[in-house]
């Protein structure tokens, strides 16, 4: 009974393990943000857009129709947090696939920063796409590197001069109430006793 227990685990440990394999291996071919361009620089300070090229591919083992960039759901495409503001198809790369070019405003990269080196982009396609996709809810998620070169201006912060509140003292860096006089609150809607 044991050596069967032990057949059944090393086939489940297997199956597992296929299956990690099948939906590790991308059903997409990858993106390639600014494509041609190596690095990948984005200047955040620019008001332009930025291509970013998701690539279809051929037929492979766990997928055996390739991928198609027609199964992509344009509306669902985010990258670094913005949506495309156009989208076009076009073989990008030369292998005879259709691949998605699709354009993001440069101010609406809202996930990148100075210090950013790897911009990601989400999208989902639509369900029946006969592939590992399918295990994890249709949705896609590619990476690149980019290259800030400019860096991302944030609204600046006047100081504001405040004046202390004479019932608090300060003891080693902590605002403390004055100990010799209790702070009593009142309420508007509640008469005093």
């Amino acid at each position: 009974m044991v050596t069967k227990f032990k057949k059944v685990g090393v086939v489940s440990i297997l199956t597992i393990f296929l299956i990690l394999f099948l939906a590790s291996s991308a059903v997409a071919c990858g993106i390639d943000i600014k494509p041609g361009s190596d690095p990948n620089a984005i200047n955040l300070n620019n008001q332009g857009v930025v291509p970013v090229a998701i690539f279809g591919g051929p037929p492979t083992y766990d997928n055996p129709e390739g991928f198609d960039v027609n199964w992509i759901m344009q509306s669902t495409i985010l990258f670094a947090g913005a949506s495309p503001v156009s989208c076009h198809f076009e073989d990008v790369n030369g292998d005879g696939y259709m691949d998605l070019v699709c354009h993001f405003r440069t101010q609406d990269l809202s996930e990148l920063n100075s210090e950013s080196t790897v911009a990601y982009l989400i999208y989902k396609v639509y369900p029946g796409l006969p592939s590992p996709v399918n295990w994890c809810g249709h949705c896609v998620t590619e990476s690149d590197y980019v290259k800030i070169v400019g860096t991302q201006t944030s609204p600046t912060i006047k100081s504001v001069k405040t004046t202390p509140n004479p019932q608090v003292t300060e003891s080693k860096g902590q605002n403390l109430p004055d100990k010799k006089e209790p702070t009593r609150v009142k309420h508007p809607l509640k008469k005093d006793s």
